[in-house]
């Protein structure tokens, strides 16, 4: 007999309908989140590339965001399994304000591109 596990906890779901993927609505649903949660920080992670003062970090598995502090010059360092951990609207927050900050980015550049003429 086929070995089938749940995408989410691992258990064996072989006594299930053959194009089962959860043992129960709540993995199915924990599953989705999870998902929702990763797509959230991989675009906070690409936004955070596009802007020069923010650095992306990948070491091994290990993802993290490092951020100057143009005031006092120290750096801010956030590692990907932080940001999984905080609130989606949270992290919607922070994707909002780095898509304004990319924005004013574009726009200085364009503005000295223009000036530089």
């Amino acid at each position: 007999m086929e070995q089938r596990t749940c995408l989410q906890c691992g258990q064996n779901i072989a006594h299930k309908r053959s194009d089962a993927k959860y043992c129960s609505d709540r993995c199915r649903m924990r599953y989705r989140r999870a998902q929702k949660t990763k797509e959230l920080v991989a675009k906070l992670v690409q936004l955070c590339s596009q802007i020069p003062n923010h650095l992306v970090q990948n070491a091994g598995e290990v993802t993290a965001i490092v951020i100057l502090n143009e005031k006092d010059g120290k750096y801010q360092r956030i590692d990907v399994k932080t940001l999984k951990s905080l609130p989606d609207e949270e992290l919607k927050r922070m994707i909002k304000w780095k898509k304004g900050e990319v924005r004013a980015y574009e726009i200085s550049n364009a503005v000295k591109k223009w000036v530089g003429r």
